[in-house]
């Protein structure tokens, strides 16, 4: 692919990310489904282009989510791990015990869920009282279901990426490689 359809292609696919993260603005119901969505959009990058050129629009986003003043919250998620983990995704699915790529699946999402939790609270000022009301329990509960939900976007992402190398991945390469 040339470096003109890759500027092309980065382009297209940052911005569409950047929407996405905007639209968190005006449907605030959105704000983890979004940044979802809008790292997913890398993967079409990241097959076509390379991983330079989906980290370059990935940085491009994250900045803009930020300039933006989109919603505080999706940017730090989209930031701390819904963005580039479906760039790393091909890099940790290449570990050659499946085993061993589960465990640093789930711990890199597991430091990326504390953390984001921790900076959001320091940088939208909520207290983090509230997960004192599920009791001393919360904080785990909350996390388990949220490693039940990486194991579904995990699953989704490779859905998604299976479905666009059957159905799409040619006419792509045919449109940019012409």
């Amino acid at each position: 692919m040339r470096n003109s359809a890759k500027v092309t292609l980065g382009g297209m696919i940052a911005g569409l990310s950047v929407v996405c993260m905007f639209l968190t603005r005006v449907i605030p119901t959105m704000t983890y489904a979004l940044p979802a969505i809008a790292g997913a959009l890398l993967i079409l990058l990241t097959i076509e282009a390379g991983t330079k050129w989906a980290l370059g629009a990935f940085a491009v986003t994250a900045v803009l989510s930020f300039v933006l003043a989109v919603d505080p919250q999706a940017s730090i998620l989209y930031v701390a791990f819904l963005g580039y983990y479906p760039i790393l995704k091909s890099w940790l699915e290449r570990i050659p015990k499946r085993w061993i790529e589960w465990v640093v699946k789930f711990a890199l999402f597991n430091v990326a869920a504390v953390a984001s939790y921790w900076v959001t609270i320091w940088i939208t000022g909520v207290p983090d009282d509230f997960l004192t009301s599920f009791g001393a329990w919360g904080p785990v509960i909350l996390l388990v279901l949220g490693n039940v939900t990486f194991l579904i976007y995990d699953y989704a992402l490779t859905k998604v990426i299976t479905l666009y190398m059957y159905r799409f991945h040619k006419r792509v390469r045919k449109l940019f490689h012409a």
